[in-house]
């Protein structure tokens, strides 16, 4: 039950519309074109051949550079969780970056299944007030992943980036 009070789940409301088949991309015909997003169909070797094996370019960049640089949509994410007993401020060291839905995170976390996922530590603690992630703040998680959380976010710098689950 623990793992459920430090998951902050944020949904994302973003709808992939399968477009023509790329030819003669770096996986071999697995990248499709969709709102003008590449979308890689090849997670796994995706998040190792680009993101993992480039994690030292990363490293002392905001957060924007990667999600500048992720062809893949994220869909939910777990931090911090404000508690009732937790001061005004949140402090977020760390959180985790997923390409499923929130109820698919958990059921592959609870089955021991593999769970694909970035996980950031940043060169700094965020400090949120509790307010943002009241209903109708910020960081509201019943409004999914925006551009406004990504801006947020974004300009932090990271210290440190893992590719989970490869």
């Amino acid at each position: 039950m623990k793992l459920f009070s430090l998951l902050l789940i944020f949904y994302t409301h973003y709808s992939l519309i399968a477009a023509q088949l790329l030819s003669g991309s770096q996986y071999g015909n697995k990248i499709l074109e969709v709102n003008r997003l590449p979308v890689v169909t090849d997670t796994t070797g995706y998040l190792r051949d680009s993101i993992a094996a480039k994690r030292a370019y990363y490293i002392g960049k905001p957060l924007q550079t990667l999600f500048n640089n992720l062809w893949l949509p994220i869909k939910a994410y777990s931090g911090e969780l404000p508690l009732p007993s937790n001061p005004d401020t949140i402090k977020v060291y760390r959180f985790a970056l997923y390409f499923y839905e929130m109820p698919m995170v958990i059921s592959k976390m609870l089955n021991h299944q593999k769970l694909l996922s970035i996980e950031v530590t940043f060169a700094s603690p965020i400090l949120i007030p509790k307010s943002y992630f009241k209903r109708g703040g910020l960081l509201d998680a019943t409004k999914g992943w925006t551009p406004e959380k990504a801006n947020f976010y974004g300009s932090y710098i990271i210290a440190d980036l893992k590719v989970l689950g490869l």
